[in-house]
């Protein structure tokens, strides 16, 4: 009897998030980055248009490549982990 139960497979609905995320984060498939030569707007700001234009062309580069990224196998993330994000990039640029 002992065995049948640690052989049972855990329900992920019943992990809080936390522990969902760090069981998912070794299966992600990294998107794709943006190409070195997209350099101008709307991809990247130029380096001395903004005081802190190499922040925000990280956070742009990152927003990319974590839009375009997956986890193969899954339900939910099986063609891409967050999409349509772009109001909460503007967002966080803001600050």
């Amino acid at each position: 009897m002992e065995a049948q139960e640690s052989e049972q497979k855990v329900d992920l609905k019943d992990l809080p998030l936390s522990k969902v995320l760090e069981l998912l984060v070794t299966k992600v498939q990294a998107g794709r980055t943006l190409p070195k030569t997209l350099t101008n707007p709307p991809w990247k700001l130029p380096h001395q248009s903004h005081d802190k234009s190499e922040v925000i062309n990280e956070v742009l580069t990152k927003s990319i490549e974590m839009q375009s990224s997956k986890i193969p196998g899954s339900d939910d993330f099986e063609n891409f982990i967050i999409s349509n994000s772009c109001l909460a990039v503007s967002g966080l640029l803001r600050y």
